[in-house]
């Protein structure tokens, strides 16, 4: 931090010169699209140092010393001039917006820069690339748009959590997730619910509004994400959101209504189907037939029970505008998704206010500030058994709705619920107020010389409430039973920077950036519960006689900081740039409380046709990064200090409190500590019209914060420690191309795509593990790796299995079988893999993967006149899915509905070599974690499909009309069996990937706007 500080004193003090009486020059900086003036630009002499910001209409005045005879004039947002003095005293000076990728100004951490100038690999996307698109939150804006970003949206539930990976995964206990700054705030993610709903978890950015996103840059090397430090080792996302310009108010009306389908239906077997199937489960055995008349069964399809055609709706109204001084941005929007799955909706209001004040050409004040309320009507889902979804498809088609009494109909010899009681009668409301707002000052001693300061707050009150009626399953067990949570994260942040830039001898380019911050986040939490209710009227706990629950608990971390980021530029060719941070978490003993991580990386612009229009090749520019993050976020909402010793209340006996050790202090626990080499190529062609950023990159993550097993006797179960590593590597590619914009139609396509290998390079005693239904954590495999036996084939005959077993006891004994004393014909035989003569753990190694080979998304606008037509397609290849839902469908071993492809089972009368015979109890186990159930996950999707017509009214001045239709998942072309192949039943987990178990698809969604802006 010292060399920082004193390299910015050198750099003011170099800039300081003796200058002759030279001629005063003033002006007016217009825009070039409607002849506005613009306040805040920079104006300077180029080369000496010298310069003015333009006043609130525009105005400028400088000195003009001899052998200095061109001015350089730039803003954030546009093409940066240069422009002559000559002989002129006063001039008028156009800027034009900048919109070719290379001038595109791109958001870093703590500032701005032109595209052409950055070192770090850095993704932008801009709202219009999603806004004829349904999106509940920011994050699902992500999918599919940049290269090296892969996002799973693992259910259709609404406002659920997405896994987004950005370079892979990059943790095994602690987040894999990336860090989001909006405006400056690093906001709270994750899931606050208490509840546990199966995979489920809420969705703390479905409380943001994505209307009010202006664009999201995605910081994925060390070089971008550096200036984050401790929190950037998973990559940043800064959303910046829309502010007012100066100019007459404009005002923007935005609606659309849909309605939202289940785009696939699983094939189950009908009620005398399944009658017939359980009979013959049984006599396989040797139990006596359970249906006496199977052909008069009834047949219920659960699926279309539960599945609705659900409305989705949205109205938002914005306002923005200002004159030089002040500007503002104000919207509110209302948003309503009603979950295609009986039971669940959700529906958010919010409002935004977003103020810029100039007190004067150097003072600037400024407000970005945001309330929401969201109600979500949750309902058990996703790795829940007894969920509405995991009911429809437990419970056979046999069984139905109601009983001739109108009560709800459930198996007797079953244990599933009736999906039609948990999806109508179980209420649970998740209510969500927050605030996540920022303020500023910003202060220009010179056009060279400026300082910020921010202050940020998010503010997130979570309350639940879930009652279980005596018609429901589970609270026919208690009378009734019934909770509330209470729970409560503020979180706050104050950071103070100073910016310093000058350009030297015209050749010499240099920005330095020094600050310091200070952000603590503290979580409260409220819970109770009851049982026996009166009746199913009342749902309030006070009613349930018996009190089974109350208590409460928090967790406060706090982080400080101190940053500094140096950039140098040699005649617009070299480019250098240098980031220091030291973050200090209150996580980690004081020994080891503070973390360093420094980045370097270089530029070099081999080629810059700025003056040859008509040149094939516009820009070319190699750069390179290496540098060090970091990661801390490990632990629960309710545990922070993963170092220290803790202690909690334990049992009590006969009234009497205690206290005992929960966790086993570790003082040497420290960050998890990313290095990352990033090796990039940026090039423009055909006049800056067709672009292309290709990256490799390798990153290595030591010291992973993880739980160590230890023996019971110690009086704890494990203890945290910095052990393992993991290691990702890829490349990635974006492209992008836009038409000559003077053309009547116009076509604009943008394509990624990328690489990425995840390795396990080591684990604590080199000892494997099993997470998750399949996954499986071994070294030199990815984290996502499935492991179990392999299908040899299906016995055919008694023989067969004789001859196994004879050959199994010959070495083991008279007791040893080959794979079990009951297997019988129509099992399936798993492979002997070790070749011992016996099926055993042993047996089992890895059968697939949830990492993709690639993945990437297609982008395509064509705008003719008042028409446009935009198509967006989304892609994996190569990975695999373990599909647990099949295996519980095609089971044939309980009471289990059943998929219609055990109509293929091997009977006695017709030997199948694909699917095993009908057992009851599963006596040879057929259903194990094999092969059996690893699909191909791969799709290609056409995520979304949009049409619309805009219209000029003369009535009204730069009034517009537009009107749309848009498709979203309108079509899937995979070879996945199940309902949706973008799937993982346990997102909030970072080892568990590509398991499907009873997920709700996402929704095939029609939906019909209106956009009316004057």
């Amino acid at each position: 931090m010292r060399l920082t500080f004193t390299i910015i004193i050198l750099i003011c003090l170099l800039s300081v010169k003796l200058v002759a009486q030279g001629q005063l020059i003033k002006g007016n900086v217009m825009t070039q699209e409607d002849n506005q003036p613009l306040a805040g630009v920079n104006v300077v002499l180029k080369g000496s140092g010298k310069g003015a910001l333009t006043d609130a209409n525009g105005h400028f005045s400088l000195t003009a010393s001899p052998g200095y005879d061109t001015l350089l004039v730039t803003m954030v947002g546009r093409r940066p001039s240069a422009v002559a003095i000559g002989n002129r005293t006063t001039m008028t000076i156009y800027l034009v917006l900048a919109t070719t990728f290379l001038d595109e100004a791109i958001v870093i951490g703590y500032g701005s820069q032109a595209r052409r100038e950055l070192t770090g690999s850095v993704s932008s996307i801009t709202a219009q690339q999603f806004s004829d698109v349904p999106l509940l939150s920011p994050d699902q804006a992500l999918q599919g748009r940049a290269a090296g970003v892969l996002v799973t949206q693992s259910s259709g539930t609404p406002a659920t959590s997405l896994k987004v990976r950005i370079r892979g995964t990059n943790s095994l206990n602690a987040t894999a997730e990336p860090l989001y700054v909006v405006d400056g705030m690093p906001i709270n993610t994750g899931d606050f619910s208490g509840f546990y709903l199966g995979g489920q978890s809420l969705n703390a950015l479905s409380d943001l509004n994505p209307q009010d996103i202006a664009s999201i840059q995605i910081l994925k090397d060390a070089a971008a994400a550096a200036i984050y430090g401790s929190r950037a080792s998973n990559g940043v996302v800064l959303i910046t959101t829309k502010r007012g310009k100066s100019g007459p108010t404009a005002l923007d009306i935005k609606a659309y209504e849909g309605v939202q389908s289940v785009p696939k239906l699983l094939a189950m077997l009908s009620g005398p189907e399944q009658e017939v199937l359980l009979n013959e489960q049984r006599t396989a055995v040797g139990l006596s037939p359970q249906y006496p008349d199977p052909a008069n069964a009834t047949t219920t399809n659960w699926q279309r029970e539960v599945f609705r055609t659900a409305p989705i709706r949205e109205y938002s109204l914005s306002a923005s505008g200002g004159n030089q001084q002040t500007r503002f941005y104000l919207s509110g929007t209302y948003f309503r998704q009603q979950g295609i799955v009986l039971g669940s909706d959700f529906r958010r209001g919010s409002v935004r206010l977003n103020l810029d004040h100039w007190f004067s050409p150097k003072l600037q004040f400024g407000t970005s500030l945001t309330l929401s309320r969201a109600l979500n009507n949750r309902i058990n889902g996703d790795n829940f058994i007894n969920g509405v979804l995991g009911s429809a498809l437990f419970l056979g088609s046999h069984i139905p709705v109601r009983n001739p009494n109108g009560s709800y109909a459930l198996d007797p010899l079953g244990s599933a619920s009736n999906p039609v009681a948990e999806g109508t009668e179980t209420q649970f409301d998740s209510r969500t107020n927050r605030v996540v707002g920022t303020a500023f000052a910003e202060y220009r001693f010179s056009p060279a010389l400026q300082w910020r300061t921010n202050i940020g707050v998010d503010n997130l009150v979570l309350k639940e409430d879930v009652f279980y009626p005596t018609t429901t399953l589970n609270g026919s067990r208690a009378n009734g039973s019934g909770r509330s949570d209470y729970r409560q994260n503020f979180n706050w942040l104050l950071e103070s920077t100073l910016t310093y830039s000058t350009v030297l001898r015209q050749r010499h380019s240099f920005t330095a950036l020094a600050g310091a911050g200070w952000q603590t986040s503290a979580f409260e939490t409220l819970t109770a519960s009851a049982t026996n209710f009166p009746g199913n009227s009342i749902s309030r706990l006070t009613a349930g006689s018996v009190k089974t629950g109350a208590s409460s608990d928090g967790a406060t971390w706090a982080l400080t900081s101190f940053f500094s980021r140096l950039q140098y530029a040699f005649r617009e060719k070299l480019l250098i740039s240098a980031t220091l941070r030291a973050d200090g978490s209150s996580r980690f003993n004081q020994d080891r409380r503070y973390g360093v991580f420094p980045v370097g990386s270089i530029g070099w612009v081999l080629y810059d046709g700025k003056g040859q229009p008509n040149a094939l090749l516009s820009f070319l520019k190699v750069r390179a990064s290496y540098g060090l993050t970091g990661n801390a976020n490990m632990g629960t909402l309710t545990n922070q200090t993963p170092a220290l010793g803790l202690f909690g209340v334990g049992r009590s006996y006969l009234q009497q409190t205690s206290l005992v050790p929960l966790q086993l202090a570790n003082p040497a626990l420290s960050w998890e500590k990313t290095r990352e080499l990033n090796l990039g190529v940026d090039v423009a062609l055909i006049a800056n019209r067709l672009s292309l950023s290709a990256n490799y990159f390798i990153r290595r993550t030591n010291d992973l914060l993880q739980a160590r097993q230890l023996p019971l006797t110690s009086g704890f179960s494990q203890i945290n420690e910095n052990i393992g590593s993991l290691q990702n590597r890829g490349v990635e590619l974006e492209v992008s191309f836009v038409n000559r914009p003077q053309s009547q139609w116009q076509w604009q396509t943008s394509f990624n795509l990328s690489f990425i290998r995840n390795t396990v390079t080591k684990l604590y005693g080199g000892t494997p593990f099993s997470v998750g239904y399949a996954n499986w954590v071994q070294e030199g495999q990815p984290v996502g790796a499935f492991y179990g036996s392999q299908v040899a084939r299906i016995f055919q005959t008694q023989a067969e299995i004789d001859a196994l077993n004879q050959a199994s006891q010959a070495l083991y004994g008279s007791t040893s079988f080959y794979q079990s004393a009951n297997t019988r014909p129509g099992d399936i035989q798993f492979k002997d893999l070790n070749g011992d003569g016996r099926i055993t753990s042993a047996d089992q190694t890895v059968i697939g993967s949830a990492q993709p080979s690639f993945f990437g998304g297609l982008a395509n606008k064509l705008t003719f006149r008042g028409l446009d037509v935009s198509l967006f397609l989304q892609f994996t290849y190569g990975n695999d899915i373990y599909n647990y839902t099949r295996s519980i469908g095609e089971s044939m071993s309980s009471q289990y509905g059943q998929w219609t492809s055990v109509r293929n089972r091997w009977t006695p009368e017709r030997p199948s070599t694909s699917m095993p015979r009908a057992a009851q109890g599963n006596p040879n186990n057929n259903t194990r974690i094999s092969d059996r159930f690893i699909e191909d996950g791969s799709f290609l999707r056409l995520k979304n499909l949009a049409v619309g017509y805009t219209l000029r009214i003369s009535q009204l001045r730069k009034a517009r009309l537009r009107f749309y239709a848009t498709a979203q998942n309108l079509l899937t072309f995979t070879h996945y069996t199940g309902y949706d192949p973008e799937v993982n039943t346990l997102t909030d987990q970072s080892l568990v990937a590509g398991s499907d178990f009873f997920v709700i698809p996402q929704a095939r969604t029609f939906l019909v706007g209106i956009q009316l802006g004057f």
